[in-house]
């Protein structure tokens, strides 16, 4: 719906409108639920005509509910609603679904929204500008001007009783003002509405908005003030020109928009390619800022912002290559920000968050090349001497010491951001970011203990005790907003690592993880065939399957994987470029043929396991250094040796055996030495029988 009753408001499309509207004095379309009485009367519209509209979308905005309690859209019944009943206070409106936000809207919000939605326009507020610096003083905590009826009210009541004598005293101050040019005060009030409409949807974006980013439950609200901000930002786009202080909020505002709609590091709407556009706009508007200023501070961060983002989302889709390039911009921004004179800690903070982002993008291909640009960016946190960012690097580092064959040091950094996210998190309980953050890193730990899946100390039941305090976060974060997509993968993501973890040590409780994974994920797929969501969907049924093998059911396990090897061929095919797509479908054959392994189709798992080591020696020729490629291929050879033994050829199986050794000897000369890798090879000298 396009809202066509404010004052600064035109048709953007030709057509039908989306809602009901009614046609009053003059041919003006209004929109009921949004209309002031002075419009449904047919009476000249005004700045107070505005307030009145403006109050019934925050109104809209704070209940759920619309001002107007309209039964049906007869003139006479709008006439009624919107001239005559009184409007509730959103705190009792609001109080039916929530009683608890009868406290919260108490107070200041009620007197700001009724005294825009007065029916006498002369007791609203004077300006749209006078209702923006309202809002702004409550989220500060300041005194707001709304208050309850007064003296003033009292009196404008005699005078209305008056009207003969009154007018008649009016009529000579009208003749004194007659003089005055039309035109002029015309083109101030213009500009001046201007101005305030561009106040307020800022205020609406970043105070508002930046109030309720964290809140559980808040998905709905900030879907609502995305869409209202944006037919703001773009009609105000269009109206920029050269003016550098309203280009510099259009680029800040679009960042902020982006990161609502599909910024995967944040709760966000889902709308992947709307937050690339969005990215697009706030880039190209920064660009050209930054051509007429090269050292514009602002300028500077909205490029480093955007193509932080940017470059996440390219990851997240599966084109690191993409991604990382749109990092290195923001690496490049970043330092030209921490180069100037007057180079602050928020400037170094932003170089800390993309030198962090960056080694995430090339972890996958350049793990040694990653942790040199950790380490950049922990010098740099020890500079900010900040709990937040100190936690975040120790993270990475933690992450790129396993990748590089340490899971001991893993675990190390991995408990050092533990310890600061947990003080951070007590610190603020109500803060769904940061409860997120301690879930991940639950999950890493949980990882590095012992999931098979992962180079760990082979302490499973430590791994369940991580993933089990992961879970518990995981719930509480998806109850408090069922509409957060990244909470419903998270969830899915925890129930998956749940259920490999559990296989060997509880198989049917590994079967109820595993369905709890699919039932969790594949609403997100119905809805779209995204990457992310499909890479956990075959994560969930390679848990799936290995749980119903390990609980008796061959069958079901063989049909179950079966279908995530066809899955991973098409998420392969889709994205044929990216590492954990071409890791995954090599696993999903590997898989396949553990399962005919464990049933002794001795032919069907050889053909499987045969496919598996052709690809891996594949992926070992252009990545020779990748410890996981190695590890897998090792695991392939382990079990073609347990197929030839399990048909007898002891000399085949012999040698299988001799080369699975041998893989992991490479491994071991690789990596740091470490205990996962001395037991991996103390294991298959015990089921080779070698010395």
């Amino acid at each position: 719906m396009k809202l066509l009753d404010f004052g600064v408001a035109k048709v953007l499309e030709a057509g039908p409108l989306d809602g009901p509207a009614i046609t009053s004095t003059g041919m003006m379309l209004i929109t009921p639920e949004y209309a002031s009485p002075e419009q449904v009367r047919g009476e000249p519209v005004s700045t107070a005509s505005d307030v009145y509209m403006l109050g019934a979308v925050l109104f809209e905005l704070l209940t759920g509910e619309h001002a107007h309690k309209l039964k049906d859209y007869s003139p006479a019944h709008i006439a009624e609603a919107v001239c005559q009943t009184e409007t509730d206070r959103p705190s009792a409106v609001a109080a039916r679904a929530e009683p608890s936000l009868r406290r919260t809207l108490q107070g200041d919000l009620d007197n700001i929204v009724l005294t825009a939605l007065r029916k006498e326009r002369e007791r609203r507020y004077p300006s749209v500008e006078a209702l923006s610096e309202d809002i702004r003083r409550h989220l500060e905590g300041l005194p707001v001007s709304a208050r309850q009826d007064t003296l003033w009210y009292l009196a404008g009541k005699f005078i209305r009783r008056n009207r003969i004598w009154v007018a008649a005293a009016a009529l000579v101050l009208i003749s004194l003002l007659a003089g005055i040019s039309v035109a002029l005060v015309e083109a101030r009030r213009a500009e001046r509405r201007f101005l305030q409409v561009r106040k307020l949807a800022n205020t609406f974006l970043f105070s508002f908005h930046d109030k309720i980013e964290n809140l559980q439950g808040a998905t709905e609200a900030r879907e609502f003030v995305v869409k209202t901000a944006l037919e703001y930002l773009d009609s105000l786009a269009g109206e920029a020109g050269n003016d550098v202080a309203l280009n510099q909020e259009l680029a800040n505002a679009y960042l902020r928009v982006a990161q609502v709609q599909g910024d995967p590091r944040r709760p966000n709407l889902g709308h992947s390619g709307a937050a690339l556009a969005s990215l697009a706009k706030a880039s190209q508007i920064a660009g050209s800022l930054l051509r007429r200023n090269p050292s514009s501070r602002e300028a500077l961060r909205v490029l480093a912002a955007a193509g932080l983002q940017e470059g996440d989302m390219h990851a997240a889709r599966g084109d690191a290559r993409k991604g990382a390039g749109a990092q290195r911009r923001a690496v490049e921004a970043a330092e030209q920000l921490c180069r100037r004179p007057d180079a602050g800690k928020e400037d170094l903070r932003i170089l800390n968050d993309a030198l962090l982002r960056l080694g995430d993008t090339t972890l996958d291909e350049k793990p040694a090349a990653s942790l040199a640009t950790y380490q950049r960016a922990l010098a740099v946190a020890r500079q900010l001497n900040s709990k937040p960012d100190l936690a975040k690097t120790y993270q990475r580092i933690g992450r790129v010491s396993h990748e590089l064959g340490d899971p001991e040091s893993g675990i190390r950094n991995y408990q050092q951001a533990e310890k600061l996210t947990a003080e951070l998190s007590a610190a603020e309980p109500r803060n769904a970011r940061l409860q997120r953050e301690l879930m991940v890193i639950y999950n890493f730990l949980g990882n590095y203990s012992g999931h098979p899946a992962y180079f760990n100390l082979g302490r499973p039941r430590d791994a369940l005790e991580y993933y089990r305090k992961a879970e518990s976060l995981q719930q509480r974060l998806m109850t408090g907003d069922a509409k957060d997509v990244r909470a419903r993968m998270d969830r899915s993501i925890g129930a998956a690592k749940l259920a490999e973890v559990l296989i060997p040590l509880n198989p049917p409780e590994a079967v109820r993880q595993a369905r709890i994974c699919l039932d969790n994920i594949q609403p997100l797929v119905d809805s779209t065939p995204d990457f992310r969501y499909l890479r956990i969907r075959h994560n969930c049924l390679s848990a799936f399957g290995r749980a119903l093998a390990a609980s008796g059911k061959p069958d079901d396990a063989i049909r179950t994987l079966r279908q995530a090897v066809k899955l991973s061929e098409s998420i392969w095919k889709g994205n044929p470029d990216d590492l954990g797509a071409r890791a995954g479908r090599e696993s999903a054959l590997f898989e396949l043929g553990e399962a005919y392994l464990a049933a002794k189709q001795w032919a069907a798992a050889e053909t499987q396991l045969r496919l598996s080591l052709q690809l891996l020696e594949n992926e070992r020729r252009q990545y020779p250094s990748d410890l996981y490629f190695l590890r897998d291929f090792a695991n392939a050879q382990e079990d073609m040796a347990k197929v030839m033994a399990g048909r007898g050829a002891k000399s085949q199986a012999a040698a299988w055996y001799r080369s699975a050794l041998a893989s992991w000897e490479q491994w071991q000369a690789l990596s740091k030495r470490s205990s996962y890798a001395n037991a991996q090879l103390a294991r298959l000298r015990r089921q080779a029988a070698l010395p």
